[in-house]
């Protein structure tokens, strides 16, 4: 798989030199031929791929061509808000799947059965992306309630993080 990823950036037209240097005029071919050979790009598709393997199984990722920093540090930047947001996400579901299991357990066509096959079918047939934003329009123009942009760390202020994880891991939840 990994292969057909790299295999698969590879064959789109241009490269990441031509995004770096896109609009600017003043960049010269020799100058383009540099940063190539610098980021690697001059290699043979094989090196390139066994080296980036390499990096990759030796923990290594690279590093950003937009930020130019490691994107380890990124990731580990990143990790932990990930996690609490799926921790929250599954205790969320659970919370609903298991109700909606013992209530579609009860008799078949009754109202709780259609209700919980109905719920079942429409979380998994609506992206979680377009669940959310009805989410946020639902809360901001009925309860004029928005979720602040900042992230407040869950050990720092536990209420004011559950306040903002509420709404994405809801919606990750439901989906």
């Amino acid at each position: 798989m990994s292969l057909l990823i790299f295999l698969m950036l590879r064959l789109l037209p241009g490269d990441v030199v031509d995004l770096m240097t896109a609009g600017n005029v003043d960049i010269t071919d020799a100058t383009k031929q540099k940063l190539r050979d610098a980021f690697g790009l001059s290699d043979p598709l094989p090196v390139q791929y066994l080296k980036w393997i390499g990096n990759l199984l030796h923990g290594d990722p690279g590093t950003s061509l937009r930020s130019g920093q490691p994107i380890r540090d990124a990731l580990a930047q990143a990790l932990p808000v990930t996690l609490e947001l799926t921790i929250l996400a599954v205790l969320m579901a659970t919370a609903l799947a298991i109700p909606l299991g013992v209530l579609s357990a009860t008799p078949s066509d009754t109202a709780a059965d259609v209700l919980s096959r109905t719920a079942g079918v429409v979380g998994l047939s609506v992206p979680s992306f377009w669940l959310a934003t009805l989410m946020l329009l639902f809360t901001s123009l009925v309860f004029h309630w928005i979720p602040p942009v900042t992230f407040v760390p869950f050990f720092s202020n536990p209420v004011g993080n559950l306040q903002q994880m509420a709404l994405p891991a809801a919606a990750l939840a439901c989906s």
